[in-house]
C-alpha cells in the first residue's frame, strides 16, 4: 500500500490500493467517497492493530459503489420481508429492506429520482424471489406530482385558453411523469422545465407543430392537417400520451379492467411486482397505480385526494362515474376501497416499460 515508497502508509494509498483491487473486480472506480478513509485503533487478543475505516460523515445514503450503467455492487442484506431477530427491537421509523439495501439508515417514504434509479439497479442483481417485493416496495417510493402547480400556458390551437394556465387539465402527462420516473427516466432539461409535465408537454407541442407543417407539405388540408396532428395527439387522447412515452423511450399496452378484486391481484399486480409502471383513467381524469393492499387500490392522484362515487342514481352525465377532490390535500398515497372500486367502472388501464 506504500505507492511512495516513504515508509508511511496514508489514508490516500490505502484506498488507492483498495480502489484498484475493485477496479479490477468490477471494471469500474469506487465511489469518490471511498477516499475519506480514517484511521482507528482495534484491540484483537490483545494486540493493538491499526485499520483504516470509512468515514460515514461523507455518507451520501446510496450504495458504495458506482457502476455507471452497470448494477451497482452492494453489501449483502437480509431479502424483502426477512423477519428481524427476535432480540431486535425495531423502532417505528426504521428502514424497510429496500431502504437497508440503499444504506438508508430510517425509513425513507418517497425516493429522489436519481435514488429510484439506483434502487432499480439494486434490485436487478438480488436474487430472484425477493425482486417482487422490493419492486412493489419501490412502487410506493416513486416521487408524487401535483398537476396544480404546472407552468404549462395554453395555445389556441390545442383548444386550451391562450396564456392561462393549463395544470387543471394535464393529469394525463403529469400521470405519465410520474410514471416515467418510476421506470428510472428523470426530466432531460430541468433547467428550461423544472417540473417533469412541463417538458412532457413541451415534447409533445413540438412533435404535433411538425407533423401538421408535415402533413401539409403533402398536399393536406389545413383542416384535415390539423385533425391528424393537434387532435389525433392531444394530450387527453391516449395516441397523444402514448405519442409522448413513445418518444420517451417506453412502450405501453392499454389492459381492460374490471370491478373484482381477484382480477387487480392476479393480472395487474405482477406487473407492478415486475418494476413496470401502470396509469389508468376513471371518467375524466388519470391517475397513477401505485400498488393495492387489503383497503383496496393506492393510486398517486395528481389533482389531490379523491374519493370515488357508485354509479347508481347518479345524473345522466355521470353515467361513467362520478369521483370527488379533496384539492389541498396531497393525492399521494390515495387510497380508493375496494367497494368503491367494484362500483365505479375503470375506463382502461395502460401498462407501461421501457423498450
Amino acid at each position: 500500500m506504500d505507492a511512495d515508497q516513504d515508509g508511511n502508509n496514508t489514508p490516500t494509498e490505502a484506498a488507492d490500493t483498495v480502489r484498484g483491487k475493485f477496479t479490477a473486480t468490477f471494471r469500474a472506480n469506487l465511489d469518490d467517497r471511498s477516499r475519506h478513509l480514517r484511521p482507528t485503533r482495534r484491540n484483537f487478543n490483545g494486540t493493538v492493530q491499526l485499520f483504516y475505516v470509512y468515514d460515514p460523515k461523507f455518507d451520501n445514503g446510496y450504495p458504495m459503489f458506482t457502476l455507471g450503467d452497470a448494477p451497482p455492487a452492494v453489501t449483502p442484506t437480509p431479502a424483502a420481508g426477512a423477519a428481524p431477530a427476535a432480540a431486535d427491537h425495531q423502532p417505528a421509523d426504521a428502514p424497510d429492506a429496500l431502504d437497508r439495501l440503499m444504506k438508508f439508515t430510517q425509513e425513507t417514504p418517497e425516493y429522489t429520482i436519481a435514488q429510484v434509479r439506483i434502487a432499480r439497479q439494486v434490485i436487478q442483481i438480488q436474487p430472484a424471489p425477493a425482486r417482487s417485493d422490493l419492486y412493489l416496495l419501490l412502487q410506493e417510493k416513486t416521487p408524487h406530482h401535483s398537476q396544480r402547480n404546472n407552468l404549462s400556458l395554453g395555445r389556441a390551437v390545442d383548444g386550451d385558453r391562450p396564456g392561462g394556465r393549463i395544470g387543471n387539465v394535464m393529469c394525463n402527462l403529469t400521470s405519465a411523469a410520474m410514471v416515467l420516473e418510476q421506470l428510472g427516466i428523470e426530466n432531460p432539461d430541468p433547467e428550461h422545465f423544472p417540473q417533469f409535465e412541463d417538458y412532457l408537454e413541451d415534447l409533445r407541442r413540438k412533435f404535433v407543430d411538425a407533423r401538421y407543417q408535415e402533413l401539409l407539405r403533402a398536399g393536406v388540408s389545413p383542416a384535415k392537417a390539423k385533425l391528424d396532428s393537434y387532435g389525433r395527439f392531444h394530450r387527453t387522447t391516449q395516441e397523444g400520451w402514448g405519442k409522448v412515452l413513445d418518444l420517451m423511450g417506453t412502450q405501453h399496452t392499454n389492459l381492460q379492467t374490471s370491478p373484482d378484486r381477484s382480477f387487480w391481484e392476479a393480472k395487474i399486480k405482477p406487473h407492478l411486482a415486475a418494476g413496470e409502471a401502470v396509469m389508468m383513467s376513471i371518467y375524466g381524469h388519470i391517475v397513477r397505480l401505485q400498488g393495492m393492499n387489503d383497503e383496496g387500490l393506492i393510486v398517486d392522484d395528481p389533482y389531490g385526494k379523491s374519493v370515488l362515487f357508485r354509479t347508481d342514481n347518479l345524473k345522466p352525465k355521470y353515467r361513467y362515474g362520478k369521483y370527488e377532490h379533496q384539492a389541498n390535500v396531497s393525492g399521494n398515497n390515495t387510497v380508493w376501497s375496494w367497494k368503491s372500486v367494484a362500483e365505479h367502472p375503470m375506463l382502461w388501464l395502460a401498462v407501461v416499460k421501457k423498450k
